[in-house]
């Protein structure tokens, strides 16, 4: 483990939220507002990105609140896409020999990238795992009605009872007219109650649907991320974190604490590649 990784570890575990924010902050405007003209400029800059990132990462899994942490994993998620499909216009280098030095820098750039935003997809699934237990069931019981045909026989029948004209106080006047307001409100109220169901099933489908995206994100990036490290360019640089970590591979099984301290060894690392 390098010693500035180490110091950076045991900051950030006693480092605040409020901190935590404005030092990943920091790091994101000074990336933004540094060059990236040579390829010293250009891994600086790259190293900044993935450093903020991380602290917003620890920064989102401090938060108690659900809605505030999904919020913030999902507007770092967008950063790390942005960067992603940015970089090369990002980190160009006019030098054309140092262009082709840049190659193997943007490999390990794009590693640690996939390698993060798999990890905060896997987050994201976790921190709504109540949520996506609710819509399961939910979604569970309406394939469920659907397969089933005595139930449902028996929604087609619970509905045909319930458009059965209403039993109501009759008038010794007159009787009751099919476009009275009671009969008005019967049958608009079955249809809304229809129109409710139907839009609860839907609800829940797309929210089931769009919490298991997480899930498959979180392997698609990791696989992007496995595959990239077969790659030549990647073979010394894994070599290095294997052995700075005593053979011990990242997996997004990890600590969050644990996963942010490979990623700031895979940083340094990022930083000590040469032109």
């Amino acid at each position: 483990m390098l010693p500035l990784t180490k110091a950076n570890y045991n900051k950030l575990k006693n480092m605040s939220k409020v901190d935590l924010a404005s030092l990943a902050r920091k790091k994101k405007k000074q990336a933004d507002n540094g060059k990236r003209s040579t390829f010293e400029e250009a891994r600086e800059a790259m190293g900044l990105y993935l450093e903020s990132v991380c602290y917003f990462t620890v920064c989102a899994n401090d938060e108690p609140k659900q809605d505030q942490r999904s919020a913030l994993l999902t507007t770092t998620l967008t950063m790390l896409q942005q960067l992603a499909q940015n970089h090369k216009k990002m980190f160009f280098l006019a030098n054309s020999n140092q262009s082709r030095d840049s190659y193997s820098l943007h490999h390990k750039f794009l590693l640690i990238n996939y390698w993060l935003q798999s990890y905060i997809h896997h987050l994201h699934f976790n921190a709504n795992m109540p949520t996506i237990e609710r819509y399961a069931n939910q979604v569970t019981e309406y394939f469920n009605q659907l397969k089933n045909p005595s139930s449902a026989a028996s929604l087609t029948r619970t509905t045909n009872m319930n458009i059965q004209p209403q039993s109501t106080l009759m008038n010794d006047n007159n009787p009751i007219s099919p476009l009275s307001t009671t009969s008005q409100t019967s049958s608009s109220d079955i249809s809304t109650t229809s129109g409710n169901n139907q839009n609860e099933h839907h609800r829940y489908m797309f929210g089931f649907s769009k919490s298991m995206l997480n899930s498959y994100y979180s392997t698609y990036y990791w696989n992007k991320a496995e595959s990239l490290m077969r790659e030549k360019p990647l073979k010394e640089f894994i070599e290095q974190l294997l052995k700075q970590n005593q053979n011990r591979h990242l997996t997004r099984d990890d600590t969050t604490l644990n996963f942010i301290l490979y990623i700031f060894d895979a940083i340094e690392l990022l930083r000590l590649s040469v032109a």
